[in-house]
């Protein structure tokens, strides 16, 4: 986007951290500078979700309350669910005579909800639940970690009996084959392809022969037509991954820039600590003054508080800053070390992977739709790291990189 407004003669500034573009070595800190928000997002993230995980575990209920129920909070401030009034009845009644096995689940939706546009649920509403743990007590925990999903018993209180629940899932999928979806071996870029003439994502499968042999395909799911060999398309791709590998000389010169802009920064948050610190020991002289002159009647209570808010709210906003600026950048620098690390070796790692970690790869440095039209990979957007380091060092060259000398190889990298 940058690049679009400095095309548009249209000059982009930050007053917070000034940069001059036409400076090759700003590039590097530009996207030091945009990766470390992203980096603090990830990790707020994950805080969520741990948070998330926690609160199931201990029968807590965090998300939107389903039909039947409403959100509220019980006497240990626990967000939970509690019966409204008007419909819970309904959602009871319901699942009771569905468990009967003499209605349909759209008969039983029908004669309990109504139809038409009168309905007060949809067909699939009405079916999503009957397969919810959550009327019957039971709170899902999610998948985290290592940890696998699983039921727990939920502080609310249930609707129906475990036994309701076990009857009505035991019904809904009688007579039903059972459907496990299971990565295949053979198609670690599904999902990760889209189609180069309808721009569909592609999805794969596999034919059988005359001779019963089995083969296997990227194809359109659109009816356009397209399909490939996921053979010839996997390989192609690992021959299109290896002009994603770092050399050791451009390891080192990430390595060492990353470095030194560390120490850059590092030492400008000590001048900005230090000028945080002298300001919050002011305002602490100040709240002294003040509940002086309150103490002396020099100052009427309303003009007490007053002022007693403008301090805290200044000594809060300068702690935030604090504590932002305190926040240690030593594993920023080691995450993107390990970035790094991976690209030195990113073809070794993905062909020896499973599908899992083959689809993490291709995540960690294709940020959209990879197309293979012609025999080739057409060019996608990369990533925030793998733009850095491919985009922008298309003019590098090993022999022009001194030793020591930094700046003599970032002035060599291309826009």
């Amino acid at each position: 986007m940058i690049r679009v407004l400095k095309n548009l003669n249209v000059e982009v500034r930050s007053l917070e951290q000034p940069l001059d573009m036409s400076i090759p070595d700003n590039k590097l800190m530009l996207a030091f500078y945009l990766m470390t928000p992203e980096i603090e997002n990830d990790k707020v993230s994950v805080r969520t979700k741990e948070g998330l995980y926690k609160a199931a575990k201990s029968g807590a209920f965090t998300s939107k309350a389903p039909f039947g129920y409403v959100n509220t909070r019980n006497e240990e401030d626990m967000s939970t669910l509690a019966y409204c009034p008007e419909k819970y009845q309904l959602v009871q009644e319901a699942l009771e005579l569905f468990a009967g096995g003499n209605y349909s689940a759209d008969e039983v939706r029908k004669k309990i909800f109504g139809t038409g546009k009168s309905a007060k649920i949809s067909k699939q509403t009405f079916l999503n639940i009957l397969r919810n743990p959550t009327y019957a007590g039971k709170i899902v925990v999610p998948a985290f970690g290592k940890d696998r999903s699983y039921l727990v018993d939920g502080v609310h209180p249930p609707i129906i009996s475990m036994h309701t629940f076990i009857r009505n899932t035991e019904i809904l999928n009688r007579n039903k084959k059972i459907l496990i979806s299971k990565e295949r071996e053979e198609f670690p870029l599904r999902g990760s392809l889209k189609c180069p003439y309808c721009e569909k994502p592609l999805t794969a499968s596999a034919s059988r022969s005359r001779n019963q042999s089995l083969h296997h395909y990227y194809h359109c799911q659109k009816g356009c037509g397209y399909r490939q060999r996921a053979s010839l398309v996997n390989q192609v791709f690992e021959d299109y991954l290896d002009s994603f590998e770092l050399t050791n000389e451009m390891y080192d010169l990430y390595n060492e820039v990353f470095k030194d802009f560390i120490s850059t920064m590092n030492s400008g948050k000590k001048l900005e600590l230090s000028n945080i610190e002298k300001e919050m020991e002011k305002i602490t002289a100040r709240k002294e003054k003040i509940e002086n002159e309150y103490m002396d009647d020099k100052i009427s209570a309303d003009k007490y508080n007053n002022l007693l808010d403008r301090c805290e709210n200044e000594m809060l906003r300068l702690q935030l800053r604090k504590e932002s600026l305190t926040t240690d950048t030593k594993e920023s620098l080691e995450n993107l070390r390990s970035a790094l690390l991976v690209h030195k070796t990113v073809t070794y790692l993905y062909k020896n992977a499973d599908v899992r970690g083959k689809k993490e790869i291709i995540g960690s440095i294709f940020k959209d739709f990879l197309v293979f039209e012609k025999g080739e990979y057409r060019t996608t957007q990369l990533s925030i790291l793998a733009s850095l380091i491919f985009n922008d060092i298309k003019g590098f060259r090993g022999d022009e990189k001194k030793k020591g000398d930094i700046s003599v190889a970032l002035s060599s990298l291309a826009p």
